[in-house]
């Protein structure tokens, strides 16, 4: 038997982010539409959106003017961006992702109430390299190697942390046990982006026997999508557990399959809602099994 984790495929800030994107090709369709990156971390995508709207990547080398509209990312705005788009007087589209958009507004209220802020994130991920770059002042750590980072100098400061949205939740919550051993004044602390936390709880909730096996589902550059694997990888020991990106991944393993139990599909929430659904329908008449959804 096939088993869904629920929810499955682009979670509302991915919508949210396309369709912001496709409506104003819509209303502007003589406009040159430039990416300053990928719109989301998903190769599939991000290629299928540039291919549907004529959009292109941006260079630093080529010259832009009033027939493009720069867009920014899902993952929010990076300072250097900005300062281009304002400095050549072009247009632009924000399409961050709705969360991150109410995560700014968060931040800049804590820092007009004069509460220091640590930012608990991946070095070099677009959402965490767009928060530091806006607000220089944000106490950076590293969500790999803190162990050694003492924090006691800020005990007698009030303090939030905030975390980049899509982390793993095990890596986060063991961060906040680490922050207890300074007793510091937090006053706030962000979680994770709810639609991860859900298919994270979701991961967590299944009894897999034996020979069950799980496919995690989504690009080698979701940040997202790579945590669930490690997740079901690390807690379900006993179980074969891959992470995929297409139907061709999957024909790889179709003998291996045919003799499991049941077969647990969860994907990353940048993940095509079509293709995972194509990859079930592939599934279900090549191994002739029922599909539920958890």
């Amino acid at each position: 038997m096939i088993k869904i984790i629920q929810p499955y495929g682009y979670c509302y800030g991915v919508k949210k982010s396309i369709q912001t994107l496709t409506d104003y090709h819509q209303k502007k369709p003589n406009k040159k539409l430039v990416l300053f990156k990928q719109l989301v971390h998903d190769k599939l995508t991000s290629n299928q959106l540039i291919q549907q709207l004529d959009a292109e990547i941006f260079s630093i080398d080529k010259k832009y003017d009033s027939n493009d509209v720069l867009i920014y990312s899902a993952h929010g705005i990076i300072q250097d961006e900005f300062n281009y788009v304002k400095t050549n007087n072009l247009d632009f589209l924000d399409c961050t992702c709705p969360i991150l958009v109410k995560t700014n507004k968060k931040i800049e209220k804590l820092i007009n109430d004069g509460i220091k802020i640590i930012f608990f994130g991946k070095k070099n991920h677009d959402e965490t390299k767009g928060f530091l770059s806006r607000y220089p002042n944000l106490i950076f750590i590293d969500c790999k190697g803190y162990d050694d980072i003492d924090l006691s100098y800020l005990s007698n400061s009030k303090l939030a942390v905030i975390c980049q949205s899509t982390l793993s939740k095990v890596d986060y919550d063991n961060f906040l046990k680490h922050l207890n051993k300074f007793n510091l004044n937090i006053v706030y602390k962000e979680s994770i982006c709810p639609s991860c936390l859900t298919r994270w709880e979701k991961a967590l909730s299944v009894k897999p026997v034996k020979n069950d096996v799980f496919i995690v589902f989504g690009s080698l550059t979701s940040s997202n999508g790579t945590e669930f694997f490690n997740l079901v990888k690390n807690k379900f020991i006993n179980n074969k557990v891959y992470y995929y990106q297409s139907k061709e991944d999957v024909d790889s393993i179709i003998d291996q399959l045919k003799n499991a139990n049941d077969i647990f599909l969860m994907s990353a929430t940048s993940f095509p809602n079509l293709e995972f659904n194509q990859i079930i329908n592939y599934l279900k008449n090549t191994l002739s099994t029922l599909v539920v959804e958890i």
